[in-house]
């Protein structure tokens, strides 16, 4: 039950917690008086989880500083005195975990040479966001996959350069008495590549199953589980795909989950994984299932050829383009225009400039805000779609509205200026429900009854952009023509 009292004094941060009440925190909330506090009792089905992390985070402080000998001496006194606390059948368990004098850690059992481990600890979760001097992701995954005694990922993409970034370590993990090897991928965007799963597929031990729903699942899940007999059971889960770009040098930001810290996370992807492999929309494959592989390549061509744009190109400025580029971003920062024209030749790349300028808007505030790009014809803004998905490296970017489409998310809109005009579109959706907007071929907004001025509409928000691109210069209503 909430409670509320009163007085002017408040101790503690506003928010939300999930803190066990200790006797220190009660005087706190003693203090914390003229707010309300939700104070909830300690059920048992999350007691055990609730103390077990609290005493474990008393004794890391406690800890923290002193030499291994002092902390040492004082957990053996720790588990001395609650062995004292217990029946004699489960004090000598606890007695039993007692460190062995001098302190030490068991780092492998083998026989050989001993497992090249991976950079990052078995037992710790962290965060892998490759920085400069960090091992490549493949490296990180090949060192898992050497250590581990069974392997699951799920991967949307798969592809020949991915599989190739960690073929050796496949083929010795596959070399191993009853190997297991499970993946789950998709033939969404038609991105993955049949030799890809060929190759995985015959390794000894593996198994391939494939979702072909591409229109309700659309599978991007990019996540890896390796099983240790150990106990040492880690997950990565995050932005890479099985590629050689991600596995290299992509910019990946990666979650890695170790079962010594974390073990209920790792419960949780053991059985979701499970439930999703007796799922009937993932099929198994087989590279020597004639019926399998021909169904399979039919479906990655049919993505491909439905969307073009699943193969991404990386964008880089022309210098002439670059020079303009700046000039936007000084023309806001500087001088606070928010709206502008850039008059160029035919040819000579605005669209991609307006499309690498929004690029820039998504990289300062890390989302890609909403945006709503004018032009007069379907095919000019299919080809500006295209434009800025190879910018922002996202196949299925934008959406277009005209008299054969209608968007469903009305995040990012390519609008023909007729459509945008006899739908009410900004008067509907109000001016700065777009936070960035481009018109194409300026001089035919006016013409359609499109004020400029409503579709650039100033806002006192320093985040919304408006921009106009056109091959020459002409008088706008609305535009600024200077």
């Amino acid at each position: 039950m909430p409670r509320r009292v009163g007085g002017p004094a408040v101790t503690l941060p506003e928010g939300v917690y999930e803190h066990l009440v200790t006797e220190e925190l009660a005087s706190r909330l003693d203090a914390a008086t003229g707010i309300a506090q939700l104070i909830e009792p300690l059920d048992d089905a999350d007691a055990q989880a609730t103390f077990a992390r609290h005493v474990g985070s008393v004794i890391a402080r406690t800890l923290s500083g002193l030499p291994a000998s002092a902390a040492d001496e004082l957990i053996r006194k720790v588990l001395d005195h609650l062995a004292g606390l217990l029946g004699e059948d489960l004090a000598e368990l606890v007695r039993d975990q007692r460190s062995q004098p001098p302190a030490s850690r068991l780092m492998a059992v083998h026989r050989g040479a001993v497992p090249d481990r991976p950079t990052s600890p078995l037992a710790t979760s962290t965060l892998l966001t490759r920085k400069r001097l960090d091992p490549t992701l493949g490296h990180e995954l090949a060192r898992e996959i050497a250590t581990a005694d069974e392997v699951d990922a799920i991967i949307a993409f798969v592809t020949v350069g991915g599989v190739r970034a960690i073929h050796h370590a496949l083929h010795d993990f596959a070399r191993r008495a009853a190997p297991k090897l499970r993946l789950l991928t998709t033939t969404f965007t038609g991105t993955t590549e049949v030799a890809a799963l060929d190759t995985f597929a015959r390794l000894p031990g593996a198994q391939v199953r494939v979702s072909y729903d591409t229109r309700r699942t659309r599978l991007h899940a990019k996540a890896w589980l390796f099983r240790r007999n150990t106990g040492l059971t880690t997950a990565y889960i995050g932005s890479a795909n099985l590629t050689s770009t991600a596995l290299g040098a992509g910019q990946e930001w990666m979650v890695k989950v170790c079962a010594a810290d974390l073990p209920h996370v790792i419960e949780q992807f053991e059985g979701t994984f499970d439930t999703l492999w007796s799922e009937p929309e993932f099929e198994p494959y087989s590279p020597d299932d004639a019926a399998q592989r021909a169904r399979l390549q039919s479906a990655l061509t049919a993505e491909t050829s439905s969307s073009p744009d699943a193969f991404l190109v990386t964008l880089h400025a022309l210098p002439f383009q670059e020079v303009i580029l700046d000039k936007l971003v000084a023309e806001r920062v500087v001088h606070g225009r928010r709206r502008n024209l850039v008059v160029a030749a035919t040819g000579t790349g605005k669209t991609v400039i307006a499309a690498l300028d929004y690029v820039r808007q998504f990289a300062a505030t890390g989302v890609a805000p909403r945006l709503l790009f004018l032009a007069h014809r379907y095919e000019l803004l299919d080809q500006a779609r295209k434009t800025f998905r190879h910018a922002m490296q996202d196949p299925s970017f934008g959406e277009i509205l005209d008299g054969a489409h209608k968007p469903a998310k009305w995040d990012h809109v390519f609008a023909s200026i007729h459509s945008a005009a006899s739908t009410n579109l900004i008067d509907r959706l109000g001016a700065d429900y777009f936070r960035s907007s481009s018109i194409a071929a300026c001089s035919n907004v006016a013409s359609h009854g499109l004020h400029a001025h409503r579709v650039t509409t100033n806002s006192s928000s320093r985040s919304v952009v408006r921009r106009g691109v056109c091959a020459r210069r002409a008088r706008v209503g609305g535009w600024p023509t200077g």
